[in-house]
């Protein structure tokens, strides 16, 4: 089943709501309304980051929590500042299940959050004005799954250049997700922002996993690790997907929907920006950014160990040898550790860029014997070393 990625609200959290000049005006009964349950696609759109790391917020200044109110139902989803007063997010984020339009009264009841320190400190809220979705958004197909949000005052904000590169990305582009999405299918929301490192698996041709005629790629874009390690979810739906141009980091998707979260075969879907670069301009003023989306440099594997010697010690019962692998470079890298008869934590797998992971090698038996290591990655010299076990000399 396909999933939109919006959460539905039902009942109000006890998060502060402070107030400062350029915020909108409400009352002091207005908090931020945090769901208890996860909409299927069904009853509306869900949000995620699944597999991600906290994010840094001195580096996100044009994130943007949103909180719309939709047939008496409050949602929860991302989006990206692109001026300081029009926001860039996903369709099924502000419409009903069948693409119903939201009513004045709703967009004026509705709020955004600049770059939350957290839920529980969302600070201040910015109204909106309008809301204007994409004339052919599709909500049986999703397809087309891009509005913009008009704020009454400016933002305090620095907006994030959107791309009109429709040669790119290119498959195994280095790409960034950001939401506060759940971590698991069916989870809670993140506390905090969290950022999570995937790529570009298509380009801008091929059928994204499983999902077969319900990909279009002139218009989407497939990210995703393939084995499904990280992923947006429940919660990040309308979000940004951001990749290094030229010129600096821009928007090039907006988290749409997925199977579940972070499931291998069924990476994230994502509206491709460029694509609707023109209506963006023409609606909202806001330029295009200029510049090239740039290609993915090299996967390239850094490989460290607990134990610098080249002969290490092990016994049954005793500590783990600890072998640690991080992706220095810009796509996927893979890793493996071959370690003859020692039982170990991961055998290897692969990693986004700035992905890491660990393997904990140990001894199986009593046995005395001196076990080879290699420890191989992509880019990377293998480590080779030997581990003495229970007292035996190499």
């Amino acid at each position: 089943m396909r999933t939109v990625r919006r959460l539905l609200v039902i009942l109000a959290t006890l998060a502060i709501v402070t107030f400062g000049h350029g915020v909108a005006p409400a009352s002091a009964e207005r908090g931020l309304m945090l769901p208890t349950d996860v909409s299927s696609a069904a009853s509306g759109p869900t949000p995620r980051v699944v597999g991600g790391v906290p994010a840094n917020r001195a580096q996100t200044p044009w994130y943007v929590f949103i909180n719309p109110l939709i047939a008496g139902n409050w949602y929860v989803c991302g989006g990206t500042a692109i001026s300081p007063t029009w926001i860039l997010t996903a369709a099924h984020c502000v419409t009903t299940a069948s693409g119903q339009r939201m009513t004045p009264t709703e967009v004026a009841s509705s709020a955004s959050f600049v770059n939350p320190v957290s839920l529980s400190n969302i600070g201040p809220y910015y109204e909106w004005s309008q809301v204007i979705v994409h004339p052919d958004w599709n909500p049986d197909m999703l397809t087309n799954d891009i509005a913009l949000i008009q704020t009454t005052v400016p933002m305090a904000t620095t907006p994030l250049p959107y791309s009109a590169d429709m040669s790119g990305p290119t498959a195994g582009t280095a790409l960034q997700v950001f939401g506060f999405g759940a971590q698991s299918y069916g989870g809670p929301l993140s506390e905090t922002l969290r950022m999570g490192n995937v790529l570009d698996l298509l380009g801008t041709t091929g059928t994204c996993g499983g999902y077969g005629q319900w990909y279009h790629n002139a218009n989407q874009l497939c990210a995703g690790l393939s084995n499904g390690a990280v992923d947006s979810c429940q919660g990040d739906s309308g979000g940004p997907l951001t990749a290094q141009a030229s010129t600096g980091r821009n928007v090039v998707g907006v988290v749409s929907f997925g199977y579940e979260c972070g499931t291998p075969g069924y990476p994230g879907v994502y509206t491709r920006v460029a694509r609707y670069a023109p209506w963006i301009g023409a609606i909202t003023g806001a330029g295009a950014s200029a510049g090239a989306l740039s290609g993915a440099t090299a996967g390239r594997t850094v490989i460290s160990r607990s134990c610098k010697a080249k002969v290490c010690k092990l016994k049954k019962g005793g500590p783990a040898l600890k072998v640690g692998v991080r992706n220095a470079g810009g796509s996927a890298a893979s890793w493996k550790v071959a370690s003859g008869n020692l039982k170990k934590s991961h055998g290897g797998g692969n990693l986004a860029s700035g992905g890491t992971a660990q393997s904990q090698l140990r001894v199986a038996n009593s046995k005395k014997a001196c076990v080879k290591v290699t420890v191989t990655g992509t880019n990377a010299a293998p480590v080779k070393f030997k581990v003495a076990t229970n007292g035996k000399k190499c």
